[in-house]
């Protein structure tokens, strides 16, 4: 069985970095911990971490491409409900081989042992072993669902949200403010809103409020919006996201 170094690398959009530390080392022994309980990693495996705002990885030593097979005995039920009084399956027990992959030709292996107060049958079998590609899938897909993330962002939203605004200048000067009888609906990445907005709105989760300053790259830019708002204009916007639709 070959045993290589792995190197899995994971791309992201945007990671804190006062967490940086704490994630890789979150994400790197998240995946060690489930490639070594599928036998898939040498006990002597050595691991490393990487850690970027817009990248995890982890390589780890000595790992195998193929688990060995394995032993395993299934519990299968008491024997007065498995075998009939003249030794033949039950339903019942073809059923539940049948869900192991076997048929009737297992009943000649079957074991009957003590398990408390009543006989238990059960089946020994051997498990395959499974490849490293089933394996680093499973455990890339465990060591994400236990990232010690502080705050789950997205950055897609569905086809646009409801939201309440109210834009002003640095100097507390009103611009524009959302009517009270009414939301705001802003299509995503289609519309004539700032640029900064629809950035800022991809982060947000429904009922949260923001405060976000725009520098005018990012708001109106050379000549303001022709309105209320002038010419290279840093603006603030304080704006909650009431719903996605």
């Amino acid at each position: 069985m070959r045993q290589d170094s792995l190197l899995i690398e994971l791309f992201v959009e945007e990671l804190p970095p006062k967490a940086l530390a704490r994630l890789g080392a979150a994400f790197g022994e998240g995946v060690l911990a489930s490639l070594r309980a599928s036998s898939l990693v040498d006990e002597a495996a050595q691991l490393k971490v990487f850690a970027t705002p817009r990248r995890l990885a982890v390589h780890i030593s000595k790992v195998r491409d193929r688990s060995p097979d394995q032993a395993v005995s299934h519990k299968l039920m008491p024997v007065s409900v498995g075998l009939a009084p003249d030794g033949q399956p039950t339903p019942a027990l073809l059923k539940k081989l049948a869900s192991l992959g076997e048929d009737a030709s297992a009943v000649a292996r079957l074991q009957t042992r003590g398990d408390g107060k009543a006989q238990t049958l059960f089946l020994d079998a051997m498990a395959q072993g499974v490849s490293l590609a089933v394996g680093a899938q499973k455990a890339l897909d465990a060591a994400l669902a236990q990232l010690p993330i502080p705050k789950v962002m997205t950055y897609q939203l569905e086809d646009g949200c409801s939201v309440i605004l109210k834009i002003t200048l640095l100097d507390g000067t009103p611009c524009y403010e959302t009517d009270s009888s009414y939301y705001d609906e802003i299509p995503i990445d289609h519309n004539d809103k700032e640029s900064g907005l629809n950035e800022g709105l991809k982060m947000l989760r429904t009922g949260e409020k923001a405060k976000m300053i725009l520098p005018n790259h990012l708001a109106h830019g050379l000549i303001g919006d022709l309105g209320k708002i002038p010419p290279l204009a840093i603006i603030l916007v304080d704006v909650e996201l009431v719903e996605l639709r």
